[in-house]
């Protein structure tokens, strides 16, 4: 709970301090008298976002300070502990904001991201609004409302993976049943494509292999005669390389006589004498054996042909054809595999709708279970919040054809009769503005877990009501109040009466400027401010009677 609330140069506050007990604590002042900056302020202490012109003017920076104690909050002490930031003193949350729009958070005094700050502070603090009830008017408010009395959000989630998890498979079939049909409406081509490919037998490379045979093929006469005339250079002429040779290495011979260092050059003459004599005799049987073939070259021919008309056919070159060949065959076969595959993914989606079906029947029937507590509970409270006669249900109502949704398999919808004899009609149809608000409240209450320690604000929430039905919702706020700390905020003396403390906010000038004053009240000084709240400014003796006999009443 909220122990102490320090707040320095923040909007119209100077520097206040308050400190608080459990119970209902009441916050009261005119209208425009500045009773929500309390609740901004706490609200920038638990990790909302703040902007500079948040500051009082004339200040450089503003502070506040929030102390809890969470001695019975154990989520809130697991969560400190799990940061390290657990101490014996409580929960000290500090956020300060200076002028240039900087913010800085502490928790214990230690430094930390806003979003730890935050992630804290929706553990501590839960707000309430005037408009909240708004909430109830929605489906999925609605839902979420009777899922969270019953403790089903855990078993809700597990629906909504499993409803996920069936949708991502059906999708995947889809997508796998559209591929399916684009390679079907291909198979034909396919077929004729791969068995005309298929007709040529390529293997890798074949193409350059049969272009390097048809130039060999095609150019046997012109290599024969230039073989020829390399040999008559190089043994037949009368100047023939290997003669020449021949002369030049008997002439060196003759002379090594004379000097040895000449037989390395010698040698080597002599070495190349004898390989242009073995060149002229290779080129010899080269000629002999080159005989032409005619036929396998127009069998070449023909194939290469044939390979050139089905590489401009489909658009790639020559080398391509037996990768394209390949492609096909893949495909051909991916109409197989994808049969396989579609029937294995049916058997997985009839798996996974099984199991959805599993734990979306057995959230149903919670539901059902839960939504008997919560008809009768709240029909209860409508009868003490002005509402005698009036009844509450929910309607849980089957989904078209039993679809699976991610929510579950039913449309859950809040009716309401607030009149005797009046028939259930859905809650947004016939609800007014303060009903919603008693509803609202209600629903809160019975929502509320008494094992936590929890403190709750309530901004405003008995907007339009007053009389003996602002009555009950003060004397509800006070038992709510005997569990968890409330902070109220009304206009409605019936509901400030069962204050077990009270605050009037006042707004006033002090040397050329506006502040606000926040005090507590006390005995007769809370009588005054009921007497205030009924009568206006004008307070007479009876109106300070009435004050008085309210105030008795509440504390019998």
């Amino acid at each position: 709970m909220l122990t102490h609330l320090s707040i320095q140069n923040f909007a119209l506050i100077q520097n206040l301090s308050l400190d608080f007990t459990t119970g209902l604590v009441i916050f009261t002042g005119e209208t425009g008298a500045g009773k929500s900056i309390i609740i901004d302020a706490l609200a920038l202490a638990l990790g909302k976002r703040s902007e500079a012109s948040v500051i009082r003017e004339g200040s450089d920076k503003c502070d506040i300070t929030a102390i809890f104690d969470v001695t019975h909050h154990p989520a809130a002490a697991r969560w400190l502990h799990t940061q390290d930031l657990l101490r014996q003193e409580g929960c000290i949350l500090r956020r300060s904001i200076t002028r240039d729009g900087r913010s800085k958070s502490f928790i214990n005094g230690v430094p930390i991201p806003l979003q730890l700050l935050r992630e804290l502070g929706f553990m501590l603090v839960t707000l309430h609004g005037q408009h909240d009830h708004q909430h109830l008017l929605q489906t999925e408010g609605q839902r979420q409302l009777l899922d969270n009395f019953g403790q089903l959000t855990p078993l809700r989630r597990e629906v909504k993976a499993c409803y996920q998890h069936f949708c991502d498979l059906k999708k995947k079939l889809e997508e796998d049943q559209t591929a399916h049909q684009h390679l079907l409406a291909q198979k034909e081509f396919l077929l004729f494509q791969t068995q005309e490919l298929s007709a040529l037998a390529l293997q890798a490379h074949e193409v350059e292999k049969l272009e390097k045979d048809q130039k060999r093929l095609a150019y046997r006469h012109e290599l024969v005669e230039g073989m020829q005339t390399i040999i008559q250079t190089l043994d037949e002429d009368e100047r023939a390389i290997t003669a020449a040779l021949q002369n030049i290495t008997n002439k060196l011979a003759h002379f090594i006589e004379y000097d040895e260092k000449l037989l390395p050059a010698y040698k080597l003459l002599e070495s190349a004498a004898i390989q242009a004599k073995e060149a002229a005799s290779e080129l010899h049987h080269f000629i002999q054996n080159a005989e032409s073939d005619p036929q396998q070259l127009e069998k070449i021919n023909d194939q290469l042909t044939h390979i050139y008309d089905l590489a401009r056919k489909h658009h790639v070159g020559p080398n391509e054809l037996f990768s394209l060949h390949r492609a096909f065959l893949e495909k051909l076969s991916a109409l197989e595999t994808h049969s396989l595959e579609m029937h294995a993914r049916e058997t997985e989606i009839q798996t996974a709708l099984s199991y959805y079906q599993e734990k979306a029947t057995l959230l149903s029937f919670k539901r059902k279970e839960t939504a008997k507590k919560l008809t009768t509970l709240i029909t209860k409270y409508m009868q003490k919040l002005g509402m005698k006669g009036g009844k509450f249900e929910v309607i849980l109502q089957a989904n078209p054809d039993n679809l699976p949704t991610a929510s579950g398999l039913e449309k859950i919808e809040f009716w309401v009769s607030t009149n005797p004899g009046s028939s259930l009609q859905p809650l947004a149809k016939v609800a007014s503005g303060g009903e919603l608000s008693r509803l609202s409240l209600a629903l809160i209450v019975v929502g509320l877990s008494n094992e936590l320690k929890m403190t709750l604000i309530f901004d405003e929430i008995d907007t339009g009501i007053g009389g003996a039905t602002a009555a009950c919702v003060g004397e509800l706020l006070k038992q709510l109040g005997n569990q968890h700390q409330i902070f109220c905020i009304t206009h409605a003396p019936q509901v400030a009466v069962f204050s077990q403390q009270h605050y009037v906010v006042t707004k006033k000038p002090f040397k050329n400027k506006t502040v606000i004053s926040i005090q507590e009240l006390i005995a007769e000084e809370k009588i005054q401010e009921i007497a205030r709240m009924l009568g206006g400014t004008q307070i007479t003796a009876s109106t300070l009677q009435h004050a008085k006999e309210m105030v008795t009443l509440t504390t019998l």
